[in-house]
């Protein structure tokens, strides 16, 4: 488990995590809110679909909402149901959970406060 994680906050933008993003080489974000409170996860394909998201554009025409794309907010693209772990969970079922789900960041949470994550790399 990595103690240093890599986070966003909620209201910031779109843009300002994608910089984020390639600033880190990280495509998956922790977005919390003070002090240390999970609330969501921001990955690279939530913002590259966001563009495509019915309840985020407000015309019908892609260069309508290409353009309003920075405009967004992390909180309106992050995925709010986060599966996470606790740090007394066995190291064994922390990877069979990121392995079932086809998962790349699995956070680690104690009291509702992030404490962690496994970061699953590929070589």
């Amino acid at each position: 488990m990595s103690a240093r994680v890599e986070t966003i906050r909620p209201w910031m933008s779109i843009q300002e995590a994608a910089r984020r993003m390639v600033a880190t080489g990280l495509t998956i974000l922790c977005v919390i809110d003070p002090p240390a409170k999970l609330v969501g996860i921001l990955a690279l394909n939530d913002i590259l679909r966001a563009p495509f998201r019915r309840s985020l554009v407000a015309s019908d025409r892609l260069a309508d909402n290409v353009q309003s794309w920075p405009d967004l907010r992390v909180d309106q693209v992050m995925r709010r149901r986060v599966v996470t772990i606790k740090p007394s969970t066995p190291l064994i079922l922390a990877a069979a959970k990121m392995v079932n789900r086809e998962m790349a960041r699995l956070p680690v949470v104690e009291d509702g406060q992030l404490v962690g994550s496994f970061l699953r790399r590929t070589s």
